[in-house]
């Protein structure tokens, strides 16, 4: 009769346990980092030129009031992307008017082609969000005023503002570098706001370009 040492058998038992929860903990955990590696990849991955409908932004263009911009969050496919927005207007006559009036006062003059206008709510010096300041608002608050110009020779004619460089942009996303239109004056010269690429679609606005996602 062969004697088997009870304590013996049991620290064998013991250390293929041991070695079984190893195997299944490493196993775990691999399947663990594939399953995140995956998900950042679909998530987060780099847009291409054929982008999914995950980094379209779409909009029906009756939708738009004319003389009132709507801004449209960019879709929330990375963390880099959830501060900005696009912003589109269909000008008013009004607005044309002090546009074209403005052009002699815009770092780069051209206006674009094509109605809406549409362009990234991101400002061109520090990367910051512009904020929208209708027309007249901030006429009161024109540095360097010339007393001997008329009192209306200082105009805001309305469009957006950098609150943290103080640069600011028409209603066509352009870099405004004249006191007479704007508050600050800036003596360098300031890139006019990204227009994303898009299409027309019927009456669909669709934009869709791999430059809003760094």
């Amino acid at each position: 009769m062969t004697y088997t040492d009870p304590m013996r058998t049991f620290k064998l038992i013991l250390n293929m346990m041991r070695k079984r929860l190893l195997w299944f903990s490493l196993a775990s955990l691999l399947g663990l980092a594939t399953a995140i590696s995956v998900y950042a990849l679909t998530t987060y991955m780099t847009p291409t030129d054929t982008m999914n409908d995950r980094y379209t932004i779409r909009l029906s263009l009756p939708e738009l009031q004319e003389g009132t911009p709507i801004e449209l969050p960019l879709p929330a496919v990375s963390w880099t992307t959830n501060r900005y927005s696009i912003f589109v207007l269909l000008p008013s006559a009004e607005q044309e008017s002090d546009l074209i009036k403005m052009s002699s006062h815009i770092w780069q003059s051209e206006l674009p082609k094509t109605r809406p206008f549409i362009f990234l709510n991101k400002s061109t010096r520090f990367g910051g969000k512009v904020v929208h300041k209708p027309k007249g608002v901030m006429s009161s608050l024109m540095r360097y005023p010339d007393q001997s110009q008329q009192s209306d020779y200082y105009q805001w004619l309305g469009g957006f503002i950098d609150p943290v460089h103080d640069s600011s942009y028409d209603y066509a996303g352009r870099a405004i570098k004249s006191r007479v239109y704007t508050w600050n004056g800036y003596a360098s010269e300031v890139d006019r706001l990204l227009i994303p690429k898009y299409e027309i679609d019927g009456k669909t606005l669709i934009i869709n370009d791999q430059r809003l996602y760094p």
